[in-house]
């Protein structure tokens, strides 16, 4: 089945202009990080769907993009990207921003590289890609992180096959409407930039430390 976003950079441009909503820069390896996650908790939840058409390699720092990590070496790329995200995307990086991003990138290294797809991964050496399935299985079984339901801030059902899938509630006319990176009204024509500040998530542990 096809990803929900286009193309990683799409997540990563997101990622960062979070952070600059919240004054913080961030850093590659942290980016990196919450990437990986993002596409982790995305699968978990959407029955084995990627949210990004993208492949993680084991670094020895943890998880890690190569593409958008060489693209973004020098600075972010001027790449025309789609701001206008579907909401099940938005939903899960909204979710990992606010359970990981005021954690230091250190920490989520550290967390990463306790996956089971990454010491799988790992153990065929440094650049062996990471088993999407086994990243989908692994943040929704480790006890240290949060569940899956958590960052989805929804009631997940499961298939009869044993999948994992959010129950959305339906809204007459919804019709797969995408809404902007900023959690907008849908919109179209719009050139890309930083999202809005009132559609970013507030930042917060809620009490539980992954």
């Amino acid at each position: 089945m096809p990803a929900a976003c286009k193309t990683a950079f799409e997540v990563a441009f997101w990622f960062l202009d979070a952070a600059l909503n919240d004054n913080e820069y961030l850093q590659p390896q942290k980016l990196q990080r919450l990437m990986f996650f993002a596409q982790a908790y995305f699968g978990a939840l959407h029955g084995g769907r990627k949210l990004m058409p993208a492949v993680f390699v084991a670094d020895e720092l943890g998880p890690l993009e190569p593409n958008v990590h060489l693209a973004l070496s020098r600075g972010r790329p001027d790449l025309q990207v789609d701001v206008c995200l579907p909401d099940e995307a938005l939903t899960t990086l909204k979710g990992i921003w606010r359970r990981f991003g005021h954690h230091s990138s250190e920490r989520l290294s550290c967390l990463a590289r306790e996956s089971r797809a990454y010491r799988e991964a790992r153990e065929h050496g440094l650049g062996s890609e990471l088993a999407f399935d086994a990243m989908c299985q692994g943040v929704a079984e480790a006890a240290a992180l949060p569940s899956p339901q958590r960052i989805a801030g929804a009631r997940v059902l499961f298939t009869q096959a044993g999948k994992p899938v959010v129950a959305e509630r339906w809204m007459p006319g919804k019709g797969g409407a995408k809404r902007s990176a900023a959690g907008g009204p849908p919109q179209s024509g719009r050139p890309a930039g930083r999202p809005g500040v009132g559609g970013r998530p507030s930042r917060h542990s809620d009490g539980e430390a992954p």
